[in-house]
């Protein structure tokens, strides 16, 4: 593993667990546009962690591990990429019909152990892990995470190829399309856990701009037995969702294994 993704996975990993907490940061994409008509449009992206949603007031998300999936299937290219304190950003290029994902996927190990009575801790993939000789300490035990954090864009009529299932995670299926909400309107978003319904789980959905009311205006729901939640949302806006699962999962390397998946989502509710 490369020194420029080893810093941008144990900065992804670290913000991640952070943002497991109640009181923590949140970590958000915002496209300056969700729905386009035509096909050559420039959209630009904000992507921050904050204290506030979609105010960027904490550390910047850096561009560079961030991927555009193009209505095809192919990747797009990332352009006049920055990264400030506080905020990364971003522009991209749209010509094709249909719906663009925006998206930042990482996959990693976090290791914790004490030795000579101080604690200590490591991030990295599976072979660096190894080749520490961290499975060899004493009180060992280790979690694999998977997290991804998206929006969707979408030029004239949404699609839906960009949401194909790797089976792996926690995935969105658009039972309603992400680009196609309206206030007012009871709509239903399904999710995958390593491919099959996730069940029980639970979601929370923020309308942005919170830093402006008194009120969080948290919904929290709960998967039904088809991975599913139906929601309406009273007042148009740009909203964030968030959801993630923990689970045990024997050992690895005669440690014991810990699982973490979670999915963080930017989706825009328009006016009746």
């Amino acid at each position: 593993m490369n020194k420029r993704y080893q810093n941008a996975l144990s900065c992804f990993l670290g913000l991640a667990l952070a943002a497991s907490t109640a009181s923590a940061h949140r970590l958000w994409l915002l496209p300056s546009s969700h729905v386009l008509s035509g096909t050559d449009h420039w959209v630009t992206v904000d992507a921050a962690v904050s204290n506030d949603l979609f105010f960027p007031n904490h550390v910047a998300l850096s561009p560079e591990s961030i991927q555009i999936i193009e209505p095809d299937g192919e990747f797009g290219t990332i352009e006049n990429a920055m990264k400030g304190h506080i905020r990364g950003t971003f522009d991209f290029h749209v010509s094709k019909e249909g719906t663009y994902r925006v998206l930042n996927q990482r996959e990693g190990y976090f290791a914790r152990w004490t030795e000579d009575g101080e604690g200590k801790r490591m991030r990295g993939d599976l072979a660096e892990l190894k080749e520490a000789g961290v499975f060899a300490k004493e009180g060992v035990a280790v979690m694999k995470s998977l997290s991804r954090l998206e929006t969707a864009v979408t030029v004239n009529n949404p699609t839906v190829d960009v949401f194909a299932s790797t089976g792996e995670g926690i995935e969105f299926v658009p039972v309603t399309h992400p680009n196609d909400l309206f206030a007012n309107e009871a709509v239903t978003f399904g999710f995958l856990l390593n491919g099959e319904p996730a069940k029980g789980l639970e979601v929370e959905v923020v309308r942005g701009d919170d830093r402006y009311r008194d009120e969080p205006g948290l919904q929290t729901l709960v998967t039904d037995a088809e991975g599913q939640i139906e929601i309406s949302f009273d007042q148009p806006g740009r909203y964030w969702l968030d959801t993630s699962s923990s689970q045990d999962a024997g050992t690895l390397e005669g440690a014991p294994l810990s699982l973490r998946y979670g999915l963080t989502m930017t989706f825009e509710v328009l006016p009746e």
